[in-house]
C-alpha cells in the first residue's frame, strides 16, 4: 500500500527493488554492521527498538519476579493522574508493577561497544528514585538476561536539569580494550554485584529453549 501511494499519489516511480535475502544485500548487510550487532544476531529481541524491547523485557522480568515470589500479590499500577489532571496509561505509569505493596521498576540495559573507547559497557536510563522501592536492574546480552536487585541508590548518574524530567543513569563499563563481550559481560556482572551492591537473582540464557 505504502509502494502504491509513491507511485500513485507521490509523483515517483519504482526504478529498483531488492531483498535482504539476497547475497549481495545480505552481504553488505553484514559488511557494515556494527562490532555489537554481529553477536546479537539471531538472538531474542535483538531486531526490536529500544522500545518496544524494554516493554517485553519488563514482561519477562515480571514472569521472574513472580516465581520468586509464589505467594506475592501482584497489581499493576493504574487510576494515576498526570500533571495536568489526565490518567496514565501503563506504559506511562510511575512503576512497572507492584508487589506486596511495593513499587517495583525494571531498567534494561543492551550491552553495547563504544568504538572510541574500545570498551563494551551497559547503561541503564531514566532512573526515577522517587517511584519505586524496589529497583530492579536487567542485563541484555548475546548470552541471556541477567536480572539484579538494585540498592535504588548506588552508583548514579545525574545530568544536570535533565534529571527531574528525564532520571538518573547508571553506567558499568568493562576494561577497556577487553574485546570478547562475554568476558566484558562477566566484569559487568561481577562490578554490579560487588561494587554496586546489587544482587543477582535470576539467569534466562538464550540457548536453553525457556523462551
Amino acid at each position: 500500500i505504502i509502494l502504491e501511494k509513491f507511485c500513485t499519489g507521490g509523483d515517483c516511480s519504482l526504478v529498483a527493488n531488492a531483498s535482504t535475502s539476497d547475497s549481495l544485500i545480505s552481504s553488505l548487510c553484514k559488511r557494515y554492521a556494527d562490532y555489537a550487532g554481529q553477536f546479537f544476531s539471531g538472538k531474542p529481541f535483538s531486531s526490536m527498538s529500544p522500545t518496544l524491547r524494554g516493554n517485553r523485557i519488563e514482561k519477562l522480568v515480571l514472569r521472574i519476579d513472580q516465581k520468586l515470589h509464589p505467594v506475592g500479590r501482584f497489581s499493576l499500577l493504574c487510576g494515576e493522574l498526570t500533571v495536568s489532571g489526565g490518567k496514565r496509561g501503563q506504559n506511562a505509569a510511575s512503576a512497572d508493577w507492584i508487589r506486596d505493596a511495593k513499587r517495583i521498576e525494571v531498567k534494561h540495559g543492551k550491552l553495547s561497544f563504544r568504538n572510541a573507547s574500545q570498551m563494551w559497557l551497559c547503561t541503564f536510563y531514566g532512573i526515577k528514585q522517587d517511584c519505586f522501592d524496589e529497583l530492579l536492574l536487567a542485563v541484555y546480552s548475546p548470552q541471556g538476561l541477567d536480572v539484579f536487585k538494585h540498592d535504588g541508590a548506588s552508583g548514579m548518574i545525574t545530568d544536570g536539569r535533565r534529571t527531574k524530567i528525564e532520571g538518573k543513569r547508571k553506567i558499568i563499563p568493562a576494561p577497556r580494550g577487553e574485546l570478547d563481550p562475554l568476558i566484558a559481560l562477566q566484569c559487568i556482572i561481577a562490578k554490579l554485584v560487588g561494587k554496586h551492591n546489587c544482587q543477582h537473582i535470576a539467569r534466562v540464557p538464550w540457548d536453553d529453549g525457556s523462551l
